[in-house]
Parts: structure tokens; C-alpha cells; sequence
């Protein structure tokens, strides 16, 4: 068979846009699709038995398409399911939003940091004392929906009340930039809460 009929062959039993590896290799081109190879649920491409659904084959999130995520090697809904957020560093403004100290005698804020999921505090990490540059090694696990709005809340904790320091906006649902990134990392555009690192991984 010419190498072009094995081509038009292959374009009718696959989806539209792949071709595998061996293919692409031997033909000498690159078409959309040849870094990944789809798998076939059942039956057979070319008498339409089976489920007939395809699953594009992944090695990381960054390969699957919008609100997907790679699991198992396989492109799969990037919701409901279990996120891991780890919380390891932010770096704070010297002074408030009112250009005074977090502190009342001048010193530097008391930082906690909040997982926020649909308005709710989700969980908090420790408070790290008089520190601009806070570090964590704290994690915690979440399920969250196509609905779920999520953010993170830096907070100075002080006796009498907490003085937010800023929120960083993750997207409702979380967003793919966030999930396959595998987190954030650099800075905010806060004038307060100025970098941050959070690690957001697939439990």
C-alpha cells in the first residue's frame, strides 16, 4: 500500500486530526495530534461496534484539553475530583493597606493562609510569627465540582481581629492555567500580599 492510500486509509478510522506516532515518523510531517496517540473504548473504528469513544492518550495534564486532566494516561474530566493544595510560601508588603505597620509596635504580620471553597474556609495552615516572607510545608485535600468557586486568603492573625493581607482568585471551577501549572508560583498584583507559591495537585 503507497504511503498515500495508507494515509486517507487511516484518516477515515481514526478522529479527526490523528494519526499515530509511526505514521507521522514515516511520512515525514507533523499533523495535529501526532505527539499523542488516541485510544479506541471497544470495538472496532471501522464498523462503529463498541462504544465507539475515544480517549485521547496523555503524560500530563498539559496534554488534555480544556477542564481535563490526565489520569491513568487517559484525557478525563478535570471535576468532581479530589485536589491536593499545598501551601509553601508568600511574600508580604512592609506596610497595610493604610500604609501602616501589621504590627502596632512596627513589626512585621503574623501570616495564616486559608483554602476558600464557595465562601467557606476549607482549611488553614499555621501561623508563621513576624515574618514578610512566610513558609509553610502544610497541605490539604479538597473534592471539588464544575461549580466550586476557590481562592486563598492570606490573613495577619492578630488578638482582637484579623487583618486580611489579600486573596489570590483561583477561578470558578478552579482554572486550567492553576491545575496545570500544577499550582502558582510568583507574584499576585496584590499591593499587599505581593508572591505566593501554592502547589494544586490531583490527589
Amino acid at each position: 500500500m503507497s504511503m498515500t492510500k495508507e494515509l486517507s486509509v487511516l484518516r477515515r478510522s481514526t478522529p479527526i486530526g490523528w494519526l499515530p506516532r509511526s505514521v507521522c515518523v514515516a511520512a515525514a510531517v507533523c499533523l495535529v495530534g501526532c505527539a499523542v496517540e488516541p485510544t479506541f473504548d471497544g470495538g472496532s473504528a471501522d464498523t462503529g461496534a463498541g462504544t465507539g469513544s475515544f480517549s485521547a492518550g496523555c503524560v500530563s495534564h498539559s496534554d488534555c484539553g480544556a477542564q481535563l486532566v490526565c489520569v491513568a494516561s487517559a484525557c478525563q474530566s478535570a471535576f468532581p475530583r479530589t485536589y491536593v493544595f499545598a501551601f509553601e510560601s508568600a511574600q508580604i508588603a512592609k506596610y497595610d493597606a493604610n500604609n501602616e505597620s501589621w504590627d502596632g509596635f512596627g513589626g512585621a504580620p503574623d501570616v495564616a493562609a486559608s483554602l476558600v471553597v464557595d465562601g467557606k474556609v476549607v482549611c488553614t495552615t499555621s501561623t508563621v510569627q513576624d515574618s514578610f516572607d512566610p513558609v509553610w510545608s502544610e497541605s490539604c485535600e479538597v473534592e471539588l465540582f464544575q461549580t466550586s468557586s476557590v481562592s486563598v486568603r492570606m490573613t495577619d492573625k492578630d488578638v482582637t481581629a484579623d487583618d486580611v493581607i489579600g486573596d489570590i482568585v483561583l477561578g470558578t471551577p478552579l482554572s486550567d492555567s492553576v491545575i496545570k501549572g500544577g499550582g502558582i508560583a510568583g507574584t499576585t498584583g496584590d499591593p499587599q500580599l505581593l508572591a505566593a507559591a501554592i502547589g494544586v495537585t490531583l490527589k
